[in-house]
């Protein structure tokens, strides 16, 4: 029997997403920096893949809004909150 192990990542430390493309190019974004929160991901241009251009799906730029709104909510509570996540290794 395998056991399973998991890892609790802290909702604060939740900061840089990594968007993958399907060339294989990721694309990070560090919610850590200002210039990344500033952005009006709701109403923002076009955002693409670094390597080969080309677009990703319009409903990320919605999604990473809301995480942003979220986060600020969960922060502000002052509430420990973390997410459980199957241990790699």
């Amino acid at each position: 029997m395998t056991e399973q192990r998991e890892v609790r990542i802290p909702f604060a430390d939740l900061f840089n997403v990594v968007v993958e493309c399907a060339c294989g190019a990721e694309l990070s974004i560090d919610f850590s920096k200002e210039e990344a929160r500033k952005v009006d991901w709701d109403h923002s241009e076009s955002f693409a893949c670094p390597a080969c251009h080309k677009t990703f799906d319009s409903n990320l730029r919605l999604g990473f809004s809301k995480f942003l709104d979220w986060q600020d909510t969960v922060i502000e509570s002052k509430q420990r909150i973390s997410f459980r996540v199957k241990n790699p290794n």
